[in-house]
């Protein structure tokens, strides 16, 4: 099955180089570009730590915010988004959206949490836990 997007690049340049990559290695774009570019994005997203940038308070929040998820969720079990959020309000004493959304990206950006999108796989609003040894802080 295949999944038609709509993607507006505003470097026009770095967009054709890529064009231009993808038709001397395969001749075609059609096709060829969108296999190209699944590609790159898992490229992206196998090198993912050196693209994420952790600092600030919900970096030192995060040991707490995971000490408090584990009291009620074990690794590999779900987690509610609103759920989840109700955590974070707790422990951090955050109430806007931003921050909110601030310390649950930290989380899923150190591993210990991750989408679930067998569960929710329309919104992604639901969690599952990885552990305490994948969250490590780096």
């Amino acid at each position: 099955m295949s999944k038609g997007i709509f993607v507006r690049i505003r470097d026009e340049k770095t967009w054709n180089e890529f064009k231009d990559f993808v038709l001397q290695k395969h001749g075609k774009l059609h096709t060829a570009l969108g296999e190209e570019l699944i590609e790159a994005i898992k490229t992206y997203l196998k090198n993912q730590s050196t693209h994420t940038q952790l600092s600030g308070k919900a970096l030192k929040e995060a040991e707490a915010l995971k000490k408090e998820i584990l009291k009620y969720v074990r690794p590999g079990g779900s987690l509610p988004q609103n759920f989840l959020e109700t955590m974070v309000r707790r422990v951090s004493g955050v109430y806007d959206r931003r921050s909110i959304k601030n310390r649950i990206e930290t989380l899923l950006a150190i591993g210990f949490i991750k989408r679930d999108w067998e569960v929710d796989p329309i919104k992604g609003k639901v969690y599952r836990v990885i552990g305490d040894e994948a969250g490590k802080l780096r």
